[in-house]
């Protein structure tokens, strides 16, 4: 059967919604007098010289740039420095020093992978977020029937920042074959940091059955370790299934989202049993993952949260359905009789 389109933008946002969003003012906006003000230029330059000071030292400011009494703004940038006028509050840019120090780096300082404080768990709505993309690939008629694991840490990459770039560097490669073999690029992954192998990755993907010979021989050659040697067998398993193997899927899913935070909300324990977990609650393993300072959950960008509400799709509440429908294949059966757009062209 043909299979839906699944065309989609892109497109991600590049920082802190907080501190990009445009703010309006069609009135004047007043700047106390007792507040500093300085030119961009002379707060970066003073930041970068002794950051321990910027956000007291106001008689520095004062004699480099007299206060002003008023201030017309109409949109305001990421530093919050209105647009017509190139001054900006001390105070503000000595507060968002300690949020964003890197924004006050030079261009050439090379920065590495994000390093995050360690996590013990899957994040709720990180759970919630890949199942509601399970359920928007399957509502086109994409199954989610390639299941791969990759011990990165027992293949060379010790370090979590290798980890990361590994990674990384895995799931570019694979969106440029599947753009060769003309084939959606669909996958999300679980980072999991186990106390015998180590770092690993479980990646759920959808790939065409009759060409799944093309994507092993694929991983088996393109797989390295950092000192160029082929990545070894023992450390990457991978199991395939038929197109249209949901059983599968959801069994596969359900395993990789087995660190998810068990612990309940205060309102959750008002409507669930006495001594119930999540994970229980909603039918999945619970095990710890260990701790991990990286990303945890990756996915596609066309299965993001974006591309699911652009295309008018609403999943079904997980919590809603009985529970032998949670993970059934409702949605793929609905893919062929109410199609959310027209069928490709074969």
């Amino acid at each position: 059967m043909s299979q839906n389109n699944f065309d989609g933008s892109d497109d991600t946002s590049w920082t802190d919604r907080a501190e990009c969003e445009p703010m309006l003012d069609h009135e004047a906006q007043s700047v106390d007098r007792d507040s500093t003000i300085l030119t961009l230029d002379e707060v970066c330059e003073l930041i970068r010289k002794d950051p321990t000071r910027i956000a007291s030292d106001r008689e520095v400011a004062r004699e480099l740039y007299p206060p002003e009494e008023k201030i017309k703004v109409t949109r305001r940038s990421p530093f919050g420095v209105p647009l017509d006028c190139p001054v900006v509050s001390l105070e503000y840019i000595g507060t968002l020093l300690k949020r964003r120090p890197d924004l006050f780096e030079d261009e050439e300082v090379e920065r590495g992978p994000t390093m995050r404080k360690p996590s013990r768990y899957l994040r709720r709505r990180d759970f919630y977020d890949a199942y509601e993309a399970v359920l928007y690939a399957n509502r086109f008629g994409y199954v989610f029937n390639v299941e791969l694991t990759i011990n990165w840490q027992r293949g060379g990459y010790l370090l979590p920042a290798e980890v990361q770039l590994a990674q990384r560097d895995f799931n570019e490669r694979y969106r440029k074959l599947c753009a060769y073999l003309k084939v959606t690029p669909l996958y999300h992954i679980v980072i999991e940091n186990s106390s015998t192998i180590g770092y690993h990755a479980h990646i759920h993907m959808h790939f065409p059955h009759k060409i799944q010979p093309k994507l092993i021989k694929w991983i088996r050659a393109s797989l390295l370790c950092p000192d160029g040697k082929r990545f070894p067998k023992s450390e990457m398993k991978l199991r395939r299934h038929k197109d249209d193997h949901t059983r599968g899927q959801w069994y596969w899913f359900r395993y990789m989202m087995k660190g998810v935070d068990p612990r309940l909300t205060p309102n959750e324990r008002i409507i669930r049993p006495a001594g119930a977990t999540f994970n229980s609650e909603a039918g999945i393993k619970e095990y710890s993952t260990g701790p991990i300072v990286i990303k945890r959950l990756w996915q596609a960008k066309r299965l993001s949260r974006r591309q699911r509400w652009s295309k008018g799709y609403r999943p079904p509440d997980l919590f809603s359905q009985p529970f032998e429908k949670r993970y059934g294949n409702d949605e793929y059966l609905r893919s062929f009789t109410d199609p959310l757009t027209k069928p490709k062209k074969v």
